[in-house]
């Protein structure tokens, strides 16, 4: 049982102790199965005695669909005192790594008008991108991959699987061939490379960012996000209809479509911001947001405010 943790660097580089720490990874309890209570108690009672230190479940990928039950079950089954759970957004995903990588770097020439990524296979990623794809332009920069079909069908709503099954029939697309950023056939070196590469993706003045989770899911903010905000782009949040009032809360400046609460009416919001062409007057207009989110997301206060939840609940049981 691995008892590392892949985020383990963005805990030390936010001052929290994690040297009596043993981290549980949240496939250990194959969180896409039932409850299993049982279990779990079972896999922090090993960690326990096979490391003398804390049990951390991370619970940071957002796969848990039923994540209260659990949650509830295991504090009846054992002590609070013996274990800790960090949850989505207790800790910024790669937050971090991506600040050490481009907080000192220029913010890129704005060439592009529009932008939209979807890396692996989900269901509400593909739902955008067919409502815009009439809409993209020369001017645009937007990918659909298509790796992750395995996983594709537990992004889609029941009741919506047929047209989950024909939002597949074009994929994969681009807005032009010299932006696509993931190839079959290239090794793990070139696609490690690409990551970090600064795609032209971040050359647009709006991007549209599509998270990992969906519209109807808890809200969980990844380097999909941090990304652009750090690359100096207006954005959009396209996932967890929660991650906007999250940025907002931490001190990031939204514009007037993220602040839409209802999933079909931001879908539509951004799909006339490109059947209208309203793009440039947007950037024109709230132009002075670049530069502060930019500051804010940063800098090591951001990090130590946006951990502050995985340290309150680890101090509290260290």
């Amino acid at each position: 049982m691995p008892y590392d943790y892949s985020h383990r660097y963005e805990l030390d580089a936010a001052g929290i102790p994690t040297d009596g720490l043993a981290f549980i990874d949240e496939s250990t309890l194959y969180p896409g199965e039932d409850v299993d209570i049982e279990k779990a108690v079972e896999v922090i009672d090993r960690c326990h005695s096979e490391t003398k230190k804390l049990p951390v479940l991370c619970w940071d990928k957002n796969y848990f669909k039923n994540i209260d039950a659990w949650k509830e079950g295991i504090a009846q089954a054992v002590d609070l005192k013996r274990y800790v759970i960090l949850e989505s957004n207790d800790t910024p995903s790669w937050l971090y790594q991506h600040q050490l990588e481009l907080r000192h770097t220029a913010i890129p020439e704005k060439t592009h008008r529009f932008s939209y990524l979807s890396g692996g296979l989900r269901y509400h990623r593909l739902l955008l991108a067919d409502k815009i794809k009439e809409y993209v332009g020369k001017d645009d920069v937007v990918v659909i991959n298509d790796y992750g079909i395995e996983n594709y069908s537990n992004t889609t709503p029941t009741g919506r699987e047929d047209e989950g099954h024909e939002l597949l029939i074009d994929v994969p697309w681009s807005s032009d061939d010299r932006f696509v950023d993931f190839q079959r056939g290239v090794g793990q070196e070139q696609q490690d490379i690409n990551k970090h590469t600064i795609h032209p993706a971040y050359n647009a003045k709006i991007h549209v960012i599509g998270e990992t989770g969906g519209p109807d899911q808890r809200s969980f903010i990844t380097e999909k996000t941090w990304r652009p905000l750090l690359l100096g782009c207006l954005t959009l949040t396209w996932g967890p209809i929660g991650n906007a009032e999250y940025l907002r809360k931490a001190g990031v400046e939204l514009l007037d479509i993220d602040k839409i609460s209802d999933p079909d009416m931001k879908l539509m919001a951004i799909v006339d911001m490109l059947r209208y062409d309203s793009v440039d007057g947007i950037y024109q207009r709230n132009k002075s947001m670049i530069e502060h989110n930019r500051q804010l997301v940063s800098s090591e206060q951001f990090m130590r405010d946006q951990s502050e939840n995985a340290r309150r609940k680890i101090m509290e049981r260290i």
